[in-house]
């Protein structure tokens, strides 16, 4: 196991702010419920992007189910799951990401997720 992978299972685990790069680039598809599609700093990631997202549920996880190593570059399959806030229900929406880490600092996240499941539940 390489330092990316570890990075990215610690990162997982605990969300550590100190794990980002200050100037971080984090893009995510169109569809997600944020304002933008790409983030440029860490502070940007945390007051804007996870933020606005996970205003929308009660709760929220996201759960890798498969890391994928390639150098300095670990791809991930999960799923997004909570419950949204306005309904009640639960929610579950697939992703995938692309994590660059470089001297175990993360520095680009890209991801992309079926939105369709966001447009469905949160009704926008």
């Amino acid at each position: 196991m390489g330092l990316a992978l570890e990075t990215l299972q610690k990162w997982f685990s605990t969300i550590d702010a100190n794990l980002l790069a200050e100037d971080i680039v984090w893009t995510v598809s169109p569809g997600y419920p944020v304002s933008q599609s790409q983030y440029s700093s860490r502070q940007e990631v945390f007051e804007h992007f996870l933020s606005e997202l996970t205003a929308h549920f009660s709760q929220w996880a996201a759960k890798p189910e498969q890391l994928i190593e390639a150098g300095n570059q670990v791809i991930v399959k999960g799923r997004y799951v909570g419950q949204v806030k306005h309904s009640n229900l639960p929610i579950e929406v697939e992703f995938i990401h692309i994590w660059t880490v470089q001297d175990g600092i993360i520095t680009e996240v890209v991801s992309v997720a079926d939105t369709a499941q966001f447009v469905r539940h949160l009704g926008y």
